[in-house]
C-alpha cells in the first residue's frame, strides 16, 4: 500500500502520510512550511502566507492509479467529506490574502522572474512557462489562462488534429475505392466461374456425342466384319495366278519366237505343253504382236 493524494492536493512532505493543497504557483504562490505548519507562501513577500490543514492521505495499493475526488467519494465519503471541507476553505481565504498582494509590487515582480525564466528557457522549460503565465494572469487577469489555453490549441494541437483527420479521411476513400475495386473483381469472377461451367457442360455433352458416334461406328463395323463374306475372294486369287501364268507364257512365247531355231533341233516337252497351254487361251488375252511375231530369217546353212 502507498500513500496518495486527490488530484488539487499533494504530500505534506517527502515523508510524510497527509495532504495538503498545491498552491497556485501561477500566482505566485508556493507550498512551504512556517514554523512546521504547512502554508501557501507568496515568492516575493514571505510575510503574505495562508495555512493549509494536513489531511490523511489515500491508502493505495501498489501498481493502482490515484483514486478522483469522485472515486474517492464513492469508497470513503468521510475522508472525501474532510478533503472537501478544505478545498471550500482554501477558496475562501486566497481570495482574501491575494487581496493584500500590491499588484503593482507584483505585477513588476513577476515581470523580473519572467526575464530571468526565459534566460533558462532551454534549460528550463516549466519555469519559463510558470513564469510567463504569472505575469500574464497579473496583467490580463485569470480569464487570460483560459485564453492562452485556447491558443495553445488552435495553434500547437489543431493542426496535428487536421492531419490525423485529413489521414483517417484518406484512408477511409481509399478503403472505400478498394472495396469498389473487389466487388467489381467479385463481380468479374462469378461471371468467369459461370463461363466455365457453361463451357465445360459444353464441353462434356459434345465428348459424350463423339464417344457415342466412336461407339456406334465401332459396333457396326464389328457386326459387317462377322456377318459380310466376300464372294469374289477366291475368284481374285484364280485370275491373279492365270495372269502371272500368262505373263510368264507370253514372255516364253515371244522368246522362242524371236530367237532363230534350226532345223534340226526338236521341241521340248515344256515347250510343247507351253504351245499347247497357249492355243487354248482366248485369242484376245495375247497381243497381236506377240502371236504374229516371227522370226527374223537367218542365212542356214544349205539354204541361199
Amino acid at each position: 500500500m502507498g500513500d496518495r493524494c486527490p488530484a488539487g492536493f499533494q504530500l505534506a512532505s517527502a515523508s510524510g502520510s497527509s495532504c495538503v493543497i498545491q498552491c497556485p504557483s501561477i500566482k505566485g504562490f508556493e507550498n512551504g512550511e512556517i514554523n512546521g505548519t504547512p502554508a501557501c507562501l507568496y515568492s516575493d513577500d514571505k510575510t503574505v502566507t495562508l495555512n493549509l490543514t494536513p489531511i490523511p492521505a489515500v491508502q493505495v495499493a501498489q501498481g493502482q492509479p490515484t483514486p478522483t475526488m469522485s472515486q474517492l467519494q464513492a469508497t470513503d465519503p468521510s475522508l472525501y467529506a474532510t478533503y472537501a471541507a478544505e478545498l471550500e476553505r482554501f477558496s475562501q481565504k486566497f481570495p482574501v490574502v491575494e487581496s493584500s498582494i500590491n499588484k503593482e509590487t507584483a505585477l513588476s515582480n513577476a515581470f523580473k522572474s519572467l526575464q530571468l525564466a526565459e534566460n533558462s528557457r532551454d534549460q528550463t522549460p516549466e519555469a519559463y512557462q510558470t513564469a510567463r503565465s504569472r505575469y500574464y494572469t497579473l496583467l490580463k487577469g485569470d480569464t487570460w489562462l483560459t485564453e492562452e489555453r485556447g491558443r495553445i490549441a488552435k495553434v500547437d494541437v489543431e493542426p496535428i488534429v487536421t492531419k490525423y483527420n485529413n489521414m483517417f479521411t484518406d484512408l477511409t476513400n481509399r478503403s472505400l475505392r478498394q472495396q469498389q475495386t473487389m466487388d467489381v473483381v467479385g463481380g468479374v469472377k462469378d461471371k468467369l466461374l459461370s463461363m466455365k461451367d457453361d463451357i465445360k457442360y459444353s464441353v462434356d455433352t459434345f465428348s459424350k456425342n463423339i464417344n457415342d458416334l466412336k461407339s456406334k461406328l465401332t459396333l457396326e463395323r464389328r457386326l459387317r466384319s462377322d456377318t459380310t463374306v466376300d464372294p469374289w475372294k477366291w475368284v481374285d486369287t484364280i485370275l491373279n495366278g492365270l495372269v502371272i501364268i500368262a505373263l510368264i507364257a507370253a514372255a516364253f512365247l515371244f522368246y522362242r519366237k524371236l530367237t532363230p531355231a534350226t532345223s534340226t533341233e526338236a521341241e521340248t516337252p515344256v515347250e510343247t505343253a507351253i504351245d499347247t497351254f497357249m492355243k487354248s487361251l482366248p485369242t484376245f488375252a495375247m497381243p497381236a504382236f506377240i502371236i504374229n511375231a516371227k522370226p527374223p530369217v537367218q542365212n542356214l546353212p544349205g539354204n541361199k
